[in-house]
C-alpha cells in the first residue's frame, strides 16, 4: 500500500467518524470543505513570477517612433476608406494614404534591418 493510498484511507475513515459522531451535518461539511481547501491550497501552490515592467512590445525593434506613425497611417487609412461620396477629396486621401503608407513601411523595415540608412533616407 502506497502512502497516498494509506491517506486517503485515513482520509476516508476520518471523514466517516466525522459525519457519524457529529449530529449537525452542515457542521461536518464545512469543516471536510475547510480540510480540501487547505489541502488543495498547500498541494497546487501557485508560484507567481516576479513582476517585470512590460513595455507591451513583442520585438526589440518596435519603437514609440513606429508607434505614432501607425496610428498615423491607421488615421490616413480610415479617412481614405470613408471617404466615398466625395470624388474630389477621395483621389486626394488616398495619395496621402499611400505616401504615408509608403513611408511607414520604409521605417519599419529600417527598424528591422532589412534596409540601410545609405539606401533609403527619409
Amino acid at each position: 500500500m502506497t502512502h497516498i493510498e494509506e491517506e486517503s484511507g485515513y482520509l476516508d475513515s476520518t471523514m466517516g467518524k466525522m459525519v457519524t459522531i457529529q449530529s449537525d451535518i452542515e457542521n461536518a461539511i464545512k469543516e471536510i470543505y475547510e480540510v480540501l481547501t487547505i489541502a488543495g491550497n498547500e498541494s497546487l501552490r501557485m508560484q507567481l513570477a516576479p513582476k517585470k515592467p512590460t513595455t507591451n512590445r513583442s520585438v526589440p525593434w518596435w519603437t514609440d517612433e513606429l508607434t505614432i506613425r501607425r496610428n498615423r497611417l491607421n488615421a490616413f487609412r480610415r479617412r481614405y476608406h470613408r471617404t466615398t461620396n466625395n470624388d474630389n477629396l477621395r483621389p486626394h486621401r488616398e495619395t496621402k494614404y499611400l505616401y504615408d503608407k509608403a513611408r511607414y513601411n520604409i521605417k519599419r523595415m529600417l527598424h528591422i534591418g532589412l534596409i540601410y540608412k545609405g539606401i533609403a533616407y527619409l
